[in-house]
Formats: structure tokens, sequence, C-alpha cells
């Protein structure tokens, strides 16, 4: 019998520049909206596809759904042209794509059992086809040729109640005794497989953790719709209504959350405990905070090009930084906890480390040349110019209010 390695995908193999599903779905209503196959707000299809994705599991006898059921849903409820349907699912199927990143960490565990001589198994509660699995595991240096792919939407099980270990092994004639799974969700992943007997370890690094969860908090669904098809007027009560926490939050959060993780997955191997900390600091403190100042100095310096038709200040300056003092008193916090942070050798460092952790992904959120000047260029400047130049009275002076 074959010795197996098994993995679940996504959050275990596999994570999004979305911090929720529910996330990528707004991305996909912002699009259809943009192309005008949809004439209600972004927010809005997200509630529908999700509302769409619990009818559809709601009518299976099993449970476990593809993209089609959910779309077949959606479309039935919303009264959309199949076409103009076919072209959302395929966006979805883009977007989903675009926004796949690896999860190195698992990456070197798979090749570990490979090495092994074990067989590697991925399994997905999943949705999606295991075409179209396979294809971004490869992409992303997961799947081999003589891997075995198994996703409970195309079988029809799942592995919340053990049914799709079960599928494998009946397929792969296997041991449970000899076998190791890997994954994030604890009923799945980690509860069923042990009650088979097999070995499950679970996978927490691709959860948001405390820090990321305080950027963009979980959306949860306080009430079921239990009708099937939910009516547009409910629909826009159900939207009014708090009965979903957290829609009030903006996209911005969901990336930055997203961006936190990937970056504190991006950590290399071989790194010594001090590069840890500061790399850790870097993705869930330094990092977040760097952002937030460079989304202020942009829009702050975007206001004054206007005021002054047109031409920009250099954001590398201490006077420009001086003159931009923030209203409102979450900036000023911000803006104060940089500058008080600067001044310290030990935090100066991990601020210049979750520059540099977060230069490339972070710019990449606002996707303009600007945002990554500002990381590269003026917040290190900035950050040198209280390394080389003790905090004087008049620095002390600008922070002083945003204190009180």
């Amino acid at each position: 019998m074959n010795s197996i390695s098994s993995f679940d995908v996504f959050d275990t193999c596999l994570t999004r520049t979305f911090a929720y599903p529910a996330d990528l779905f707004e991305a996909v209503g912002e699009i259809s909206f943009a192309n005008k196959w949809i004439t209600h707000t972004p927010r809005e299809f997200m509630v529908r596809r999700i509302t769409a994705e619990s009818a559809a599991r709601r009518l299976s006898a099993s449970g476990e759904i593809t993209i089609a059921d959910i779309y077949r849903q959606l479309s039935l409820s919303w009264n959309l042209d199949s076409q103009i349907v076919a072209k959302i699912q395929e966006t979805e199927l883009e977007v989903e794509e675009l926004s796949i990143r690896p999860i190195i960490e698992t990456r070197d565990r798979i090749s570990q059992a490979r090495q092994q001589g074990r067989q590697i198994l991925f399994l997905s509660d999943m949705y999606l086809t295991a075409s179209f699995l396979e294809e971004i595991l490869r992409k992303h240096g997961f799947y081999q040729n003589g891997d075995v792919l198994h996703v409970s939407g195309e079988v029809g099980l799942g592995k919340r109640n053990g049914d799709l270990f079960e599928h494998a092994r009946d397929l792969l004639k296997a041991d449970f005794a000899d076998w190791n799974h890997l994954g994030d969700n604890l009923q799945s992943d980690v509860e069923a497989p042990r009650q088979l007997g097999l070995k499950a370890d679970h996978f927490e690094n691709g959860l948001l953790n405390q820090y990321e969860l305080v950027i963009c908090p979980k959306i949860r669904m306080r009430h079921i719709v239990k009708s099937r098809f939910m009516a547009f007027t409910r629909l826009n009560r159900l939207m009014k209504s708090s009965r979903w926490d957290g829609f009030d939050r903006e996209p911005w959060q969901s990336r930055l959350a997203a961006a936190m993780r990937l970056a504190r997955l991006s950590k290399p191997g071989g790194m010594s405990d001090q590069e840890k900390m500061l790399w850790d600091i870097g993705a869930d403190i330094a990092g977040p905070l760097l952002y937030g100042y460079v989304k202020w100095t942009k829009r702050t310096n975007a206001i004054e090009c206007l005021n002054s038709e047109g031409s920009s200040k250099n954001p590398n300056s201490l006077d420009y930084i001086k003159s931009l003092r923030p209203e409102s008193s979450f900036e000023s916090s911000l803006a104060a906890s940089i500058i008080e942070a600067s001044m310290v050798p030990d935090k100066l460092e991990a601020l210049q480390s979750g520059a540099r952790v977060f230069s490339q992904v972070y710019a990449s959120l606002d996707r303009d040349d600007y945002a990554q000047e500002v990381y590269l260029n003026a917040l290190l400047s900035i950050l040198r110019l209280f390394r080389e130049n003790p905090p004087s009275a008049e620095i002390e002076a600008l922070i002083r209010p945003a204190k009180s």
C-alpha cells in the first residue's frame, strides 16, 4: 500500500490577495458593474453571490456544489441573460486566478514528502473544478505528474464527515494508518481525518492572525435566508439591516489584511531569531502603519497638487511632512506613531524592515508608481533623516498635538 501525504488546498497550499472569498466576489461585482453586465452595486452582487451559493447547497443532496450550480442559482434569482451569466462566471475565475499566491511553507513540506517517497494527494472542499485547481497548483509549483487531486464539488463528497478521505482511500488502495494530512479547517482537516485513524496536523498560518483580523473582521451571516430564491425587496431589507456583520468595511481593508498575511507567509527560511522578530513586526505592525501613511501622503499630496495648479511637492522632505499635519485623530495618531517610533533605534530598524517587507506587496494595492516611490524613497528617507538628525524640540512639538 502507498504511504500518503494529503494536503488541503486553500489557506494551506494557496492564499489569496483578499482576506475572505466574499471580498473576491465584490471585486467581480466591480468588474461586472463597470462592463454594464449588472445594474446593481458591487456590494449587492457580493450579497447575491453568497446567497446563490447557499441556495445551491440547500438544493444539493450532499451539500457539495460546483461553480456552475452557483451561477445557475444566481441567474434564476436575478433573471440574468445566460450570456451575461457566463461572462460573470468567467470573470470570477479570472479574478480568482489572479488573486492566488503560494504558501511557501507548505510547498516545502510537500517537497519533503516527495523525497520520502510518499504519494502526494490534494483534497479540497471546493466548488471550483479539479482541472482549474490542478492548473493553479502546477503554476505555483505544488502539483506534479503522479499526484492526485479530488474536489468535493465534482466528487459529491466532502471532507467534513470523512467521506472524501474514504473515497480517496478506496481509489488509491491506501491505509489510513500510513496517511498524513495537513489543513486549516479544524473539523474537516483535523477532527474528521483523526476519527478515521489518520495523522492530521492543523495548519493555522494561512488563516488571518489577530493583527490581520483587527484590520479586516470576518463577515458573519447571522440569519440564513430560508427561501429558495430571495425577492428583490427582501434583499434590499437585508442590505439595509444589521444582519450582515462587517459589510460596512471598505475593500482596502480586505486587501490590506491579505497583504499582511502574504508578507507574513513570505518570510524566508534560515533567518536568525532577531531577523524573524523584525520580519514579524514588519508584517504585523510596521507594514500596516506604513500603508496608512502612504495612503495619507498620497491623498494629501493630490490635494496639494490641485490647490497649486498641478505642482507636486517633494514627499521626501521633512518640511513637506511638517506642512501636512493631519486633521483627524486617526491620521494624527498614525503620523505620530511613525515619527515617534523612528526616534528609537530598535523601532527604527523594525520600521525599515516593514518598509522592505511591504514595498512591493502594498504598492500593488494602489497599482501606481507613486505608491512604490513613497515606500522605497520617501519613508526610508524620512526615517534616515531622524537617524542622522536627532529629534528636535520642533519635531516633538509636531507630534505632541497628536498625543493629546
